[in-house]
């Protein structure tokens, strides 16, 4: 599979992705060579870099695979931070290059690159930075994690509050989460429902309803979304709907959140869009 993965003349480029996916699943490490072959290549198509750095963020194994191949790692980590100074214009290839940094490096090395990012990034940049923080184990991220409580932008709020749930006052943070949501502005309450979702906080869900309501159909689609998050599956057939709908922009929003539900609940929406094509 590998072999045939870095032959892209002789395969189309769906076939190619689902060879990553399949290798993915395999989890066997020596994948890790081949990706970088595919990562280094310019005339790669970014479909497949994307789909190789999802697959090396989700190849468990390579966390024992470093502590005997050093040099693997060291170049693995020099290529991803090489193709990030490449990719400023791309979000999505910047948000699995840097959760990839995040999860492939020391932890106290990775603290020097986020404050970096965190200082300097757009807006973007410190959202992924922000988002990828969830994946770690220490409880002391929390103290500098709270200026970003204070950000004038909800959108930073809302993913700085995400980052601190495991290890912050809940009263604290559902205080937040009811500052965001009451605000007027779409961003804000959309920020404030993602952040509900995304921790999976059954005692802020009474707050979602009222936006499956909303005169705005992304506010809709949000709160269907963490609604489903919950674990609330009936709410799964109205993103159907939502998906094929002829609005293509919500339609291709509405896909691609499709990604952060439990894999369960995909596989029954793609179910339902496959017989509805």
């Amino acid at each position: 599979l590998m072999e045939e993965l870095q032959k892209p003349d002789m395969h189309h480029e769906e076939v190619r992705v689902k060879v990553i996916d399949i290798l993915t699943n395999v989890q066997n490490p020596k994948v890790v060579h081949a990706y970088l072959n595919l990562l280094k290549d310019d005339s790669e198509s970014r479909e497949i870099k994307g789909r190789v750095l999802r697959s090396l963020y989700h190849l468990g194994k390579l966390d024992h695979y470093w502590e005997k191949h050093s040099f693997g790692r060291s170049y693995m980590l020099q290529i991803l931070e090489d193709l990030f100074q490449k990719t400023h214009s791309d979000p999505y290839l910047q948000k699995w290059l840097i959760m990839n940094i995040f999860v492939h490096k020391d932890s106290y090395q990775v603290v020097p690159f986020f404050l970096e990012i965190m200082e300097s990034g757009d807006r973007e940049l410190r959202s992924i930075c922000l988002r990828s923080c969830m994946m770690f184990e220490d409880p002391e991220i929390v103290h500098y994690l709270y200026p970003y409580l204070q950000d004038e932008d909800p959108r930073i709020k809302g993913h700085a509050l995400i980052a601190m749930w495991r290890f912050a006052d809940k009263k604290v943070l559902r205080d937040v989460i009811r500052q965001l949501i009451y605000q007027p502005e779409e961003e804000s309450q959309i920020a404030a429902i993602y952040a509900i979702g995304e921790t999976k906080d059954h005692e802020s869900r009474s707050l979602l309803p009222a936006f499956l309501h909303s005169p705005r159909k992304t506010t809709q689609l949000h709160a269907l979304v963490a609604l489903t998050k919950l674990g609330e599956k009936m709410y799964a057939e109205h993103l159907v709907h939502f998906i094929l709908t002829e609005d293509s922009q919500i339609a291709q929003t509405a896909y691609r959140m499709l990604e952060r539900l439990p894999v369960d609940i995909q596989e029954r929406i793609q179910e339902r869009i496959h017989a509805a094509v």
